[in-house]
């Protein structure tokens, strides 16, 4: 949940069963996700700078 100002200020947490295949290995045709790249995608350029990030589109 956002407030007025577009901050975070609550998050609903729900419990998710992973394959132990998709875990420790992907398919040839499928790409990796993480929620970094989106929380990275959010932060300014002073943000990135302050937290030491490299540009997100080097690991893709």
């Amino acid at each position: 949940m956002l407030n007025q100002s577009n901050v975070m200020i609550s998050a609903n947490i729900s419990e998710y069963l992973l394959e132990k295949s998709r875990v420790v290995h992907r398919g040839g045709e499928e790409c990796n996700f993480h929620i970094f790249y989106w929380m990275n995608a959010g932060l300014s350029p002073e943000e990135v700078s302050l937290y030491k990030l490299q540009n997100m589109d080097r690991f893709r």
